[in-house]
């Protein structure tokens, strides 16, 4: 990983993009890290591009760990929304 630009590793002067997936989603995947080419060879642009995919997976990541959550599971159905009440930090359910 170049420490200039997170998430990235260089070959033959092109950038690529890798991850590991984290321990608590990784049985849901054939392998333990996600690594592609980001198809440029500009630094500036591939740390742009491998920002917003390392902030996607985290969303990604964090909905399947909420999704296997018992507590929060409930919120999931189909028809259904979460909205969170920043007073009480309480998890309000909205029927749709």
């Amino acid at each position: 990983m170049n420490k200039s630009t997170p998430y990235t590793f260089k070959k033959s002067g092109i950038f690529y993009f890798i991850r590991r997936i984290p321990k608590h989603v990784r049985h849901r995947y054939r392998t333990d890290k996600i690594s592609f080419s980001l198809r440029t060879r500009s630094a500036s642009i591939a740390c742009q591009k491998a920002q917003r995919l390392a902030e996607t997976l985290d969303q990604h990541w964090f909905a399947m760990q909420i999704s296997e959550d018992v507590t929060f599971s409930r919120y999931l159905t189909v028809g259904r929304a979460i909205a969170f009440d920043l007073r009480s930090g309480q998890a309000v359910e909205n029927a749709t």
